[in-house]
């Protein structure tokens, strides 16, 4: 028996094991006596330990870091939890805060897996080489490449749960170990073909496909607030409203609108891991934001507001702590909107960036290839330019219907028929790349080119 003893608000004084004693099964206490089902500890550290637990009041799964020091309150041994297999947990703190995907801690190990030794596996390669090796201490697989992966690798390699280990070690991705993780490292490899070419190899990434996600699942049963909950909440604040608060109809107007945005975004992106990404921060969003209502409320209801209540026998200082913690659920449910519209907009600026980059690389490329030698015929011009009545005289380069004349400290490309503006370089221009847009005018059989940088 423990002599280590905890103090819990309104349960008083029970007896606590440090967190190093807990294990799967286990089931702990808070304050207000609410508990917790422990449904698997994972050595983070030698100081640390982080715990995913099964929430008995409202039925969500929690992650969370805990030192091994911390003493906790286990009201209960050795439950049952072959059946808690989660794909996401919520996090409260800390930089990853949100739901985080933890199905990898779940993953069925094989009994006779066959155990791959340590930088041995090369894909032979003229260009690129990549290898991989087992991180038997941190249960992890490690690819090192010899160059920068191309961006359809290096996104098949993100929805596949690897990360890049960042500036001081940029050869290097890594990833939990599990049958798809493994399986992405022996196709990059080549270990299931033997020696494959990159040609192969890219062809196998470029041709991936992203999972699917349903996300127009507004009206889901999941999605509910229990009407108890509604009822109870509604009673506590009954006197500062005209009528009840349909909570179910508001967040499904709420994830209706944001659904309908990603519907419409998700066409024109034109890059599978990005409408992975979007689909992927969508269906996030819509869980984190009904299990915040859902708490919000609850709290609420638990909490009737004194204006309901009177201020006979009101403690003052519990009162105004609980307001406090029920205004900081407030305020975290009113941002998740904005963080999944930034998350968003992350990916509709990336897919616009490489679509003018892809365009612009296909202008340049035709822009470099054999044009026609054209001969330009120097020639002096009365000319209005600026259309202001204004005539100067200007030297001019003639070809054909094609006349480049420079005006307020730009080259410019008019129509010798016409008079009219074809094209202006930016201030860096010069003569040359004038004649060079010229010639690729010709080339196109186009009156009018639009660079994103002049040449």
């Amino acid at each position: 028996m423990t002599n280590q003893f905890i103090q819990l608000q309104s349960v008083g004084k029970v007896p606590a094991v440090p967190a190093s004693d807990l294990k799967a099964g286990d089931v702990r206490m808070y304050n207000f006596a609410s508990t917790s089902l422990v449904v698997k500890v994972i050595e983070k550290s030698s100081k640390t330990l982080s715990v995913i637990t099964f929430s008995e009041s409202n039925g969500e799964y929690y992650i969370f870091d805990i030192r091994k020091t911390t003493l906790v309150a286990v009201v209960r041994e050795d439950q049952d939890v072959s059946m808690h297999t989660p794909k996401e947990a919520y996090c409260a703190k800390g930089k990853n805060k949100g739901m985080i995907d933890v199905s990898e801690y779940f993953q069925v190990e094989e009994e006779n897996a066959a155990p791959v030794e340590a930088s041995v596996v090369v894909k032979s390669d003229t260009v690129a080489k990549v290898t991989y090796q087992l991180n038997q201490e941190k249960n992890g697989v490690e690819l090192f490449f010899t160059e920068k992966p191309d961006v359809n690798t290096r996104n098949m390699m993100k929805a596949n749960g690897f990360k890049w280990a960042g500036r001081k070690q940029p050869s290097k991705w890594y990833a939990i170990q599990s049958e798809k993780t493994l399986a992405i490292a022996e196709q990059l490899t080549g270990v299931n073909d033997q020696m494959i070419t990159k040609t192969e190899s890219n062809e196998a990434v470029t041709n991936w496909t992203a999972p699917e996600i349903e996300i127009n699942d507004v009206y889901d049963d999941k999605y509910n607030i229990p009407q108890h909950i509604q009822d109870r909440e509604h009673e506590s604040n009954w006197i500062t409203r005209t009528s009840k608060t349909d909570h179910n109809k508001e967040i499904q107007e709420t994830f209706m609108h944001y659904t309908t945005m990603v519907n419409d975004l998700v066409p024109t992106l034109d890059n599978p891991y990005y409408e992975f990404k979007v689909k992927e921060a969508l269906q996030r969003f819509k869980k984190e934001y009904h299990a915040l209502l859902d708490k919000w409320l609850d709290m609420k209801g638990k909490q009737p507001s004194w204006i309901v209540t009177g201020r006979g026998g009101l403690n003052t200082s519990k009162y105004n702590a609980t307001m406090g913690r029920i205004n900081k659920v407030m305020l975290e449910l009113a941002e998740l909107p904005k963080s999944f519209e930034n998350k968003v907009n992350k990916y509709k600026k990336k897919a616009y960036k490489e679509k003018k980059e892809k365009e612009n690389f296909k202008l340049k490329n035709e822009l470099v290839q054999p044009l026609p030698d054209l001969k330009f015929k120097t020639v002096i011009r009365e000319l209005d330019l600026l259309g202001n009545g204004n005539i100067e005289e200007q030297r001019c380069y003639v070809h054909e219907d094609y006349m480049i004349a420079n005006s307020w400290g730009a080259w410019r490309v008019f129509s010798d028929e016409t008079g009219k503006e074809l094209h202006t370089l930016k201030a860096t221009g010069t003569l040359r790349d004038a004649k060079e847009i010229v010639r690729s005018m010709i080339k196109k059989n186009i009156n009018h080119v639009s660079l994103e940088h002049s040449l």
